[in-house]
């Protein structure tokens, strides 16, 4: 060496791997490249790093015109660190890279999987090192020098000596795969006792067996008494084939997949024709129109219907201000119209969701090759919004199918109707529990029928990042859609809060009192399960996150099965179990609230789940290593950080138990009222004032939990 790099006694210049040199340098055109014969250059590199292994026969390692690496020289024993150079590298086979598709010019290092051990330095103690999460690995062994050796961490087992590395080589000095590094004084890590419940984050962790019962605690209350009704219907004998082969089974066979094929129809177009409007054209005030047309959302079926019922008929508000007799809206179309106004913000949201992340390039490009808007819109926006229309479409059929408020109050025979009508007008329960196992197989065909009709086409592509070019619309297409939405509004929105506030005012004059006993019952039961339901979220959703697994792939997915079951089904069935063996707990609180949070578990673990996905676990395994046990680092450390995933899944479940009816009518105590019970009482019996004001409590009571949700949207 001579000139500047004879003052630099750190560092030394050492040949560098083939493959990674520039392609325009060579021999004698920069001053750090090797010069000399090879065979020469090789001796010097071994004269100065005597530990650095000769190369294999026909290895292809550093030849003439390679540029020079620095590396690491100790300044203790002056002894060159051959094996840790001041830039990473790694070995070069131009054909091996080319089979793994990897490029022969890359300097980044390569990534090692599985657990490795990182060195203590500086005074921080030696650690376990799995991607991004670190745990203390206490003492372990060293090289000469104070640095431990970076090596995989599992237990040491002796190795076979061979030619190739020998015994005595093993520790010799310079050997080291790091610099060797002294800590301070008073900073250098002590051994300490090992703490009870800390240890190294591996590949393969035990699962805590408590984290186990809060999905138990949470699904069975569900599973088990659905089970006894299956075991229930399959000890009947001969009459299952008499209830399932009658003239009045096939009839509800026929009504309920009439209405559910009549409701995703007129769902999926105005749901898609309203998501069009309010987000791929120019439509004038496009934001307020998306708070109206998504608004319905709030009300329960059964009120749309008490709505309807009282707007129309002899006796309805419609009829007594225009003086015509308007006819009533019962049976199959008040059905239909109902639960189409009470369903179709699912598909909406769905689709309008869908068309923000499209790509405008796949529209542009086919109306550069001449297709119109028409074909343009059937046979490149309808295809890539398949998938979102379909999951919307397989939330209003489950609701279709186990609705009971709406199609009772119209008198319509669905499969809902007719189990609680043959629970509360026999003795002989066996017809219901068979009906009711038979609305649960319906809505397994309905599933399977959209999992089947799913495809398997591929739906992404790049991301978008540029705002979509909007469809004008012209001045008559504006009149034509605000007159289209308008029209939807009036009958979904405003006609039934109208009507509801009309009716409400006679009932104020006529003195009725407002509901306060069935307005505590919703407000007490809402609060009970949704805190439930919160509380046994969170551990379900650590075991999801943090122990992923076939068997914890399954609870999730009981979850959500557990939501799509009829809640008439589990309602009838949760009342022969109890009955049976609960014996003073039937008809009791408790078992109504364990029912609640068994239903709608699935609401409140989704947005808790994703809220611990967004959780580093190093710092819950921070956390252990301080000696904190799992419970009190779920408690201290996780709970704290996903608290508005926990606030959402609990509004989520106050929202939807605030509206249950089937359940409650089923299981409530004696004397127990809510406003759903009020409402569904009252419009039963033709008594649309008493209904109103319960009905417009509701809607106030559930509106508060909507607004904070949205509000945490935004």
């Amino acid at each position: 060496m001579a000139g500047a790099d004879r003052h630099r006694p750190v560092e030394r210049l050492v040949p560098r791997l083939r493959g990674r040199d520039d392609p325009g340098a060579g021999r004698g055109r920069h001053p750090q490249l090797a010069r000399g014969d090879r065979r020469q250059r090789t001796a010097d590199l071994l004269r100065e790093c005597p530990h650095r292994r000769r190369r294999r026969p026909g290895h292809r390692g550093g030849g003439p015109g390679q540029p020079l690496l620095p590396l690491r020289v100790d300044r203790r024993s002056g002894r060159l660190h051959c094996r840790q150079p001041l830039l990473h590298h790694r070995r070069t086979g131009v054909a091996g890279d080319a089979r793994r598709g990897r490029d022969p010019g890359d300097l980044r290092p390569r990534r090692r999987r599985g657990v490795h051990r990182v060195p203590p330095h500086r005074g921080v103690a030696a650690l376990f090192r799995r991607g991004d999460i670190r745990v203390p690995a206490g003492p372990g062994r060293g090289c000469p020098g104070g640095a431990a050796r970076t090596r995989r961490s599992r237990p040491t087992r002796p190795r076979p000596v061979g030619p190739r590395r020998s015994a005595r080589s093993r520790h010799r000095p310079g050997r080291c795969r790091r610099p060797a590094v002294t800590a301070p004084a008073g900073l250098a890590p002590t051994p300490t006792p090992a703490t009870p419940g800390v240890t190294p984050l591996l590949r393969h962790t035990a699962v805590p067996r408590w984290l186990w019962l809060a999905p138990a605690l949470a699904l069975l209350p569900a599973l088990v008494p659905f089970a006894h009704l299956i075991g229930r219907v399959l000890g009947s004998g001969s009459r299952i084939g008499e209830v399932v082969l009658s003239a009045e089974t096939g009839r509800l066979v026929a009504n309920t997949g009439l209405l559910v094929i009549l409701v995703i129809t007129s769902t999926a177009i105005i749901g898609i024709g309203a998501a069009w409007l309010t987000e791929a054209t120019d439509l004038p005030a496009r934001p307020i129109w998306r708070v109206v047309v998504a608004l319905p959302l709030v009300m329960p079926s059964y009120v749309i219907a008490l709505a309807l019922l009282a707007a129309t008929g002899s006796r309805g508000y419609l009829s007594d201000l225009t003086g015509l007799n308007i006819p009533s809206l019962t049976g199959l179309p008040g059905a239909w119209l109902t639960l189409t106004i009470a369903t179709y913000p699912y598909v909406y949201l769905a689709a309008g969701a869908a068309l923000r992340r499209l790509d405008p390039a796949h529209e542009e490009a086919a109306r550069g090759l001449g297709a119109g808007p028409a074909r343009t819109f059937r046979t490149i926006v309808l295809p890539q919004l398949r998938p979102a229309v379909g999951a919307g479409l397989l939330v209003v059929a489950l609701y279709t199918l186990s609705d009971f408020g709406a199609v009772s109050l119209v008198r319509f025979d669905s499969f809902s109707r007719v189990v609680y009508a043959q629970y509360a007008g026999r003795l002989d329960r066996t017809p219901a529990a068979v009906l009711a196992v038979l609305l649960v197989l319906l809505a397994l065909v309905v599933v399977w029928a959209e999992w089947r009709t799913r495809g398997h086409a591929a739906y992404h592509g790049r991301p978008v990042r540029r705002t979509p070019r909007l469809a004008a619309l012209g001045t008559r297409g504006r009149v034509i859609g605000i007159a289209t939405l308008g029209a939807l509004a009036t009958v979904s929105l405003t006609l039934p809060i109208g009507v509801l506030l009309a009716w409400a005012g006679r009932a104020t004059e006529a003195g009725r009192d407002i509901p306060w006993q069935g307005m505590q019952g919703s407000l007490t039961a809402a609060a009970l399960a949704a805190a439930v339901a919160a509380v046994l979220a969170l551990p379900t959703a650590v075991l999801l996150t943090r122990h992923s697994s076939a068997a914890t792939r399954w609870v999730e997915r009981t979850a959500y099965a557990v939501f799509a079951l009829p809640h008439v089904t589990v309602g009838l069935a949760m009342v022969f179990f109890a009955a049976r063996y609960l014996g003073g707990l039937y008809q009791s609180l408790a078992v109504l609230i364990a029912v609640y949070a068994a239903v709608f578990f699935a609401q409140a673990l989704g947005p808790v789940r994703a809220a611990v996905l967004q959780v580093s676990p190093s710092i819950e395994e921070a956390s252990r290593s301080l000696g904190a046990g799992p419970v009190r680092t779920m408690l201290r450390v996780t709970a704290p950080m996903v608290r508005r995933g926990l606030f959402t899944g609990a509004l989520l479940v106050f929202l939807t138990t605030m509206k249950e009816l089937p359940a409650t009518l089923l299981l409530r105590p004696t004397g127990f009222e809510t406003l759903a019970v009020d409402v569904w009482s009252a419009a039963d019996s033709l008594l649309y004032s008493r209904a109103a004001i319960p009905a417009i409590l509701l809607l106030l009571v559930a509106a508060l939990p909507t607004y904070l949700l949205t509000r945490r949207e935004r």
